[in-house]
Protein backbone atom coordinates (compact mmCIF):
# COMPACT_ATOMS: atom_id res chain seq x y z
CA UNK A 1 0.00 0.00 0.00
CA UNK A 2 2.89 2.57 0.53
CA UNK A 3 3.91 2.30 -3.12
CA UNK A 4 0.05 2.95 -4.45
CA UNK A 5 -1.04 5.03 -1.94
CA UNK A 6 2.58 7.17 -0.88
CA UNK A 7 1.48 10.47 -1.68
CA UNK A 8 -1.79 10.34 0.93
CA UNK A 9 -2.68 12.58 3.57
CA UNK A 10 -5.42 10.46 5.13
CA UNK A 11 -6.08 6.63 4.55
CA UNK A 12 -8.26 4.44 6.02
CA UNK A 13 -7.00 2.03 8.40
CA UNK A 14 -5.06 -1.64 7.00
CA UNK A 15 -8.57 -3.56 8.95
CA UNK A 16 -10.81 -0.93 6.61
CA UNK A 17 -8.52 -1.60 3.45
CA UNK A 18 -8.54 -4.73 3.28
CA UNK A 19 -11.91 -5.86 1.21
CA UNK A 20 -10.33 -3.23 -1.03
CA UNK A 21 -7.01 -4.87 -0.92
CA UNK A 22 -8.50 -8.20 -1.76
CA UNK A 23 -10.57 -6.70 -4.57
CA UNK A 24 -7.80 -4.79 -6.00
CA UNK A 25 -5.47 -7.80 -6.00
CA UNK A 26 -6.56 -11.20 -5.39
CA UNK A 27 -7.66 -12.19 -8.67
CA UNK A 28 -4.42 -11.73 -10.33
CA UNK A 29 -3.13 -14.09 -7.21
CA UNK A 30 -5.59 -16.51 -8.13
CA UNK A 31 -5.18 -16.83 -12.24
CA UNK A 32 -2.36 -18.96 -13.55
CA UNK A 33 -1.52 -16.97 -16.56
CA UNK A 34 -0.92 -13.37 -14.56
CA UNK A 35 2.72 -12.35 -14.62
CA UNK A 36 4.21 -10.32 -11.74
CA UNK A 37 7.10 -8.59 -11.70
CA UNK A 38 8.31 -6.70 -8.55
CA UNK A 39 11.44 -3.88 -8.38
CA UNK A 40 13.35 -3.20 -5.20
CA UNK A 41 15.76 -0.98 -3.98
CA UNK A 42 18.32 -1.49 -0.80
CA UNK A 43 15.38 -4.49 0.13
CA UNK A 44 12.53 -2.19 0.04
CA UNK A 45 10.07 -2.74 -2.49
CA UNK A 46 9.87 0.43 -5.05
CA UNK A 47 7.46 -0.80 -7.68
CA UNK A 48 5.52 -3.78 -9.00
CA UNK A 49 3.87 -4.40 -12.66
CA UNK A 50 0.97 -6.95 -12.54
CA UNK A 51 0.38 -8.26 -15.95
CA UNK A 52 -3.61 -9.72 -17.19
CA UNK A 53 -4.01 -11.50 -20.22
CA UNK A 54 -7.83 -11.96 -20.09
CA UNK A 55 -9.50 -8.77 -19.18
CA UNK A 56 -13.14 -10.70 -19.67
CA UNK A 57 -12.05 -12.80 -17.26
CA UNK A 58 -11.02 -10.74 -14.41
CA UNK A 59 -14.35 -8.28 -15.18
CA UNK A 60 -16.36 -11.43 -14.36
CA UNK A 61 -14.73 -11.90 -11.23
CA UNK A 62 -14.88 -8.51 -10.04
CA UNK A 63 -18.48 -8.20 -10.66
CA UNK A 64 -19.19 -11.58 -8.37
CA UNK A 65 -16.34 -10.05 -5.74
CA UNK A 66 -17.49 -6.47 -5.77
CA UNK A 67 -21.02 -7.93 -3.97
CA UNK A 68 -19.27 -9.51 -1.57
CA UNK A 69 -16.99 -6.74 -0.71
CA UNK A 70 -20.22 -4.21 -0.83
CA UNK A 71 -21.56 -6.56 2.09
CA UNK A 72 -18.70 -6.69 4.26
CA UNK A 73 -18.41 -2.39 3.97
CA UNK A 74 -21.95 -1.94 4.46
CA UNK A 75 -21.44 -4.58 7.61
CA UNK A 76 -18.24 -3.04 9.01
CA UNK A 77 -20.53 0.77 8.81
CA UNK A 78 -23.09 -0.96 10.53
CA UNK A 79 -21.32 -2.24 13.19
CA UNK A 80 -19.23 0.87 13.76
CA UNK A 81 -15.64 -0.15 12.22
CA UNK A 82 -15.86 1.68 9.40
CA UNK A 83 -14.64 5.20 10.70
CA UNK A 84 -15.28 8.35 8.02
CA UNK A 85 -12.34 7.80 5.97
CA UNK A 86 -13.12 4.63 5.62
CA UNK A 87 -16.74 5.48 4.57
CA UNK A 88 -15.36 8.53 2.69
CA UNK A 89 -12.62 6.07 0.51
CA UNK A 90 -15.40 4.00 -0.44
CA UNK A 91 -17.73 6.20 -1.72
CA UNK A 92 -15.53 7.81 -4.08
CA UNK A 93 -13.90 4.29 -5.07
CA UNK A 94 -17.55 3.26 -5.96
CA UNK A 95 -17.68 6.30 -7.71
CA UNK A 96 -14.44 5.82 -9.64
CA UNK A 97 -15.00 2.15 -10.38
CA UNK A 98 -18.82 3.44 -11.90
CA UNK A 99 -16.57 5.77 -14.16
CA UNK A 100 -14.24 3.00 -14.73
CA UNK A 101 -16.53 0.49 -16.06
CA UNK A 102 -18.58 3.30 -17.99
CA UNK A 103 -15.62 4.46 -19.99
CA UNK A 104 -14.53 0.73 -20.75
CA UNK A 105 -17.81 -0.16 -22.00
CA UNK A 106 -17.48 2.68 -24.40
CA UNK A 107 -14.61 0.17 -26.13
CA UNK A 108 -11.39 1.97 -25.41
CA UNK A 109 -10.13 -0.90 -23.48
CA UNK A 110 -11.50 -3.35 -25.51
CA UNK A 111 -10.01 -7.17 -24.86
CA UNK A 112 -6.66 -6.06 -24.44
CA UNK A 113 -4.25 -7.07 -21.97
CA UNK A 114 -3.72 -4.67 -19.07
CA UNK A 115 -1.44 -3.95 -16.82
CA UNK A 116 -1.35 -2.35 -13.28
CA UNK A 117 1.41 -0.64 -12.69
CA UNK A 118 2.80 1.22 -9.50
CA UNK A 119 6.07 3.02 -8.73
CA UNK A 120 7.00 4.71 -5.99
CA UNK A 121 7.88 8.56 -6.31
CA UNK A 122 11.75 8.89 -6.73
CA UNK A 123 12.11 5.98 -9.07
CA UNK A 124 8.69 6.73 -11.71
CA UNK A 125 12.10 8.22 -14.67
CA UNK A 126 14.62 5.85 -14.20
CA UNK A 127 15.93 2.34 -14.20
CA UNK A 128 12.95 0.57 -11.97
CA UNK A 129 10.46 2.20 -14.86
CA UNK A 130 12.51 1.28 -17.57
CA UNK A 131 12.29 -1.94 -16.58
CA UNK A 132 9.26 -2.53 -15.32
CA UNK A 133 7.84 -1.29 -18.63
CA UNK A 134 10.13 -3.16 -20.69
CA UNK A 135 8.96 -6.35 -18.91
CA UNK A 136 5.68 -5.30 -19.75
CA UNK A 137 5.99 -5.15 -23.32
CA UNK A 138 8.01 -8.92 -23.25
CA UNK A 139 5.05 -10.48 -21.78
CA UNK A 140 2.78 -8.71 -24.14
CA UNK A 141 4.76 -9.88 -26.92
CA UNK A 142 4.50 -13.59 -25.63
CA UNK A 143 0.91 -13.85 -25.83
CA UNK A 144 0.71 -12.32 -29.15
CA UNK A 145 -0.79 -9.06 -28.19
CA UNK A 146 -0.27 -6.01 -30.15
CA UNK A 147 -0.49 -3.45 -27.70
CA UNK A 148 -1.45 -3.41 -23.57
CA UNK A 149 -3.53 -0.85 -21.61
CA UNK A 150 -2.22 0.94 -18.53
CA UNK A 151 -3.69 3.73 -16.14
CA UNK A 152 -1.37 6.19 -14.27
CA UNK A 153 -1.99 8.72 -11.92
CA UNK A 154 -0.93 12.28 -12.86
CA UNK A 155 -1.46 15.81 -10.96
CA UNK A 156 -2.63 18.13 -12.98
CA UNK A 157 0.60 19.50 -14.52
CA UNK A 158 1.29 15.74 -16.10
CA UNK A 159 1.92 16.79 -19.99
CA UNK A 160 -0.15 14.80 -22.09
CA UNK A 161 2.34 14.80 -24.76
CA UNK A 162 5.44 13.32 -22.23
CA UNK A 163 3.06 10.37 -21.39
CA UNK A 164 2.43 9.67 -24.73
CA UNK A 165 6.57 9.83 -25.70
CA UNK A 166 6.89 7.86 -22.86
CA UNK A 167 4.01 5.45 -22.51
CA UNK A 168 1.57 5.28 -25.53
CA UNK A 169 -1.30 6.70 -26.49
CA UNK A 170 -3.69 8.50 -24.39
CA UNK A 171 -7.28 7.25 -24.90
CA UNK A 172 -8.96 8.94 -21.78
CA UNK A 173 -8.35 11.20 -18.80
CA UNK A 174 -10.48 11.54 -15.90
CA UNK A 175 -10.47 12.84 -12.14
CA UNK A 176 -9.38 10.29 -10.18
CA UNK A 177 -12.10 10.91 -7.39
CA UNK A 178 -10.13 8.51 -4.51
CA UNK A 179 -6.86 9.41 -4.79
CA UNK A 180 -7.73 13.18 -5.35
CA UNK A 181 -9.18 13.25 -1.65
CA UNK A 182 -6.38 10.86 -0.82
CA UNK A 183 -3.88 12.86 -1.36
CA UNK A 184 -5.36 16.28 -0.84
CA UNK A 185 -4.57 17.40 -4.31
CA UNK A 186 -6.03 17.07 -7.77
CA UNK A 187 -4.90 13.67 -9.24
CA UNK A 188 -6.18 12.54 -12.73
CA UNK A 189 -6.73 9.04 -14.33
CA UNK A 190 -4.63 8.40 -18.12
CA UNK A 191 -5.77 5.69 -19.82
CA UNK A 192 -2.84 4.53 -22.06
CA UNK A 193 -2.58 2.16 -24.74
CA UNK A 194 0.74 1.02 -25.35
CA UNK A 195 1.52 -0.65 -28.79
CA UNK A 196 4.31 -3.32 -29.01
CA UNK A 197 6.76 -3.29 -31.35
Amino acid sequence: MRTAFADAIRLPTPRELSPYVGLSLDYYFQDPTTEIMVASCDGEVVGYSIFCTDPEAMNRWLARRSLRIFVDVMEMLVTGRLSRVGWGFYLRRTFDSILIMWSRRRGEAGDLPHAHLNIREGFRTGSVALQLLNGIDEQCRRVGAAAWLGEINGTENTRRRAVERLLGEVIDVRRNVTHSWLSGRTVNRISVRRTVL
